[in-house]
Order: structure tokens, then sequence, then C-alpha cells
């Protein structure tokens, strides 16, 4: 990469880091610089991939009984080995991995967790796919698995970054969203410095395929929702499959993204640690919302590092209304 300094677009997420601008410490600065400095060259992978025929089985299922692509296979081992070598990070938890990475005797306090490659399904088309990450840091846990039973509305930052036209990698602290894009020269330069997710919006994300399988509440959420949205404009589906790149167009755009369990899997499919908190912490921190249909997640304390959880992401509005639907059926159940 060229000196952080020579980029003629605007500051780099290192320059903005340096100048304390999201007041993170070190350790999660650190980390935060190793997950940008990974999915950089992720992006450049992942534009070639198909041409040295990467894509297919990596052989073996991860701990959901998925066959792993080649590329989460390479995706997740690239970001723990960077996280690993910067020495800022005591843990590291991943969707890929049954077990979390332990460095004893570290003094760094920073613990992460990844969704190295969310949307792989997406490669062998050509659409968008990304990475989800959070980072808790600054305190002292007795045994490093307590690092990550905390809940997620103390971490430290969470985002996710999206490969597509454009690469974009989204940051939040607790109170401040800032989007980066990365340039030619493969830094990331600031080009939104307060990412505001607007109060409603006309469209909504879901996969209609399921909603025989959901619970009444959701059923009946759904139905009102796609006659008409907030404000008397006609409603819209946008669906990609991937939850980075639905997430990513529902905080710009407004509208409401959608994940629900069914009721067969009441907890959903999305996990608590690597997709859910990551999200619902940067919607609330950009002024949007998020909601398990029972409150957000932010506020659960998780009970296992592979815990799922429903999701409902999007215009505070939006969440409103779905979370109203989920009382007005505990109501009449009662």
């Amino acid at each position: 990469m060229h000196p952080a300094t020579a980029s003629p677009f605007g500051k780099t997420l290192k320059q903005v880091l340096a100048q304390d601008s999201l007041g993170f410490d070190s350790s999660v600065q650190a980390a935060v610089v190793a997950v940008a400095d990974t999915s950089a060259e992720l992006s450049q992978r992942l534009r070639t991939a198909a041409l040295d025929q990467a894509l297919g089985g990596a052989n073996r299922q991860n701990v959901f009984g998925d066959e792993v692509q080649k590329l989460d296979a390479e995706a997740n081992t690239r970001f723990c080995m960077r996280l690993s070598a910067t020495r800022a990070c005591i843990a590291i938890a991943s969707e890929e991995l049954e077990t979390p990475i332990v460095h004893e005797g570290r003094t760094a306090r920073a613990s992460v967790m990844l969704d190295p490659l969310d949307g792989s399904g997406n490669l062998d088309t050509g659409l968008s796919v990304g990475s989800i990450f959070a980072i808790h840091g600054g305190v002292y846990w007795p045994s490093h698995d307590q690092a990550f039973f905390r809940k997620g509305r103390e971490l430290a930052a969470a985002g996710y970054v999206l490969y597509g036209p454009r690469t974009i990698l989204v940051l939040a602290s607790s109170t401040q969203v800032m989007a980066f894009d990365l340039d030619a020269h493969g830094d990331y330069v600031l080009t939104e410095p307060s990412v505001v997710c607007p109060q409603a919006g006309a469209q909504y994300s879901v996969n209609e395929a399921y909603q025989d399988d959901w619970d009444p509440a959701t059923r009946a959420w759904l139905s009102e929702r796609r006659k008409v949205a907030p404000g008397g404009a006609r409603a819209s589906l946008r669906y990609d499959g991937a939850l980075v790149a639905d997430a990513h167009r529902t905080l710009v755009q407004g509208g409401v993204f959608a994940y629900p369990g069914t009721l067969a899997r009441p907890e959903g499919k999305l996990r608590l640690l690597y997709e859910v908190n990551p999200m619902a912490f940067v919607f609330e921190a950009a002024g949007g919302g998020a909601s398990t249909g029972l409150g957000s997640p932010l506020d659960q304390v998780p009970r296992s590092l592979h815990q799922r959880s429903p999701l409902v992401l999007g215009s505070q509005s939006d969440v409103a209304r779905y979370e109203e639907a989920c009382a007005n059926l505990a109501l009449a159940q009662q």
C-alpha cells in the first residue's frame, strides 16, 4: 500500500483512527486496521478467484453442517492470521471455527468476532458478498470464553465490508458510523463521515418464500408492509440474499430488512455474535432500529458462541411497526 498521506480523496481510515475520531483504544484500533487490511486483500482475491477456478467445495463442513466454499475457508484463515499477528487481540471467534483462537499471556484486551465471508452463495453468479466484524475491548474477564458472552451493547466497534462494484467498509462506534471506500492503491478513504439511516423508507428486504412458515405476527406485518410504505409511498421489494448487501442498502436508503425465525426454527438462521449483533450495533449507532421482535438483540447476554437469533433491521418506524405486530400477537395469546 502507498503511504496513508498520499491519497488525494480525503482522510484514510488509518488517519481517522490516529486522530482518535471514534474514541477507540489502541487495541481496538489495531484490530480495526487488521480487519481493513485483510478485507482489502480479500477484495482483490474475490475479483480474480473465478479466473483461477478457486470456487467450489473445500471438502469440509462448518460447525453448522454447511459445505464450506474454498473462499470461506481462505477468508477465515486470512482474517485470523492477520488479527493474531497484530498482537492486538487476545481472542478471535469466527462462525467458521467451533472454538475461539486464544492467545494466552497477551496484554491486549481486544476480542474479535467474525463472519469472514457472508453470502458466499452469491460468488458463483458474481453478486455482492461481504465480511462482518465486531470487537469487544478494554476490560478484563476471568476466562477467555467470557470475552464473547457479553451484551452487544458493550461492543467497542462493529461494522462490515461490502464487496461489489465498490468495496465499502462501514465502521461504527457506539455513537457514530463512518463509511470508507477502497481506492485504487488499496487504502480505505473516508467518503461518509456520518452515516444516518433514514427514519422511513419505501423498500423492504425479506425472503417471502418462507412466509408460510412464519408466525402470525410476522405474516400480518409483511401483509401490511407490502401494501404501503411509511409516508404513503408504494412499497418495493429488494432482496439480494446476502446479509451485508441487503443491510447496506437498507442503511443507506431506509426501509427494513428482516430475517425472522420460523415456526419450526424460532431462533432463526443468523448468528447472534457474528451477524446479528454487529449489524444491530451499526444500525442503532446510525439512528436506525434493530429487533428480534422482543426488543433489541444488543440487550441479550449470549449463551453460546454459535447462538442464532431472528433479526429485523432498518428505519426506526419500520422496526417499531414490526415490534408492535409482535406485541399485539402476544396480547391476543394471553
